[in-house]
């Protein structure tokens, strides 16, 4: 299981560089064809890669606008749901070119094992103080 776990936190690393290189298609590599986004606007079902790449499009045009040059996560940790889910959880920070935070909010995701690589099926933003506490097995 740890070596599920670390699978997890490698690939949901990569998709932070994904989302850090500021690439829409890069980005939308990492995420579980259908997915859901569950953000403070709405809930959002997008059911393929080019609806995923569109909403970020759009999402990091408004970011880059506001000086986002990148995100670094805080107190990440990931548990295995099953063989095939897994969930991670942490702080996201959000920072701007001169390493000032923009903003700051707890980050939980919930992944699905597609062939080798963990890709996000329900990405949930919402406060800091409410990320989860993961575990592994006792």
């Amino acid at each position: 299981m740890a070596d599920d776990q670390n699978k997890v936190l490698a690939d949901f690393r990569a998709y932070t560089d994904a989302f850090n290189s500021l690439k829409p298609s890069a980005i939308a590599a990492h995420y579980h064809e259908p997915c859901l986004l569950v953000v403070p606007p709405g809930v959002f079902s997008l059911a393929s890669k080019a609806e995923v790449e569109r909403v970020f499009s759009d999402f990091l045009r408004d970011l880059v606008s506001r000086g986002f040059v990148r995100c670094a996560y805080e107190g990440l940790q990931a548990t295995m749901l099953s063989g095939s889910d897994a969930m991670v959880s942490g702080i996201c920070v959000r920072l701007d070119g001169k390493g000032s935070v923009l903003e700051r909010f707890g980050h939980t995701c919930t992944l699905r094992r597609n062939k080798e690589q963990w890709r996000i099926a329900v990405n949930a933003i919402h406060e800091p103080d409410r990320v989860l506490h993961l575990r592994g097995p006792a």
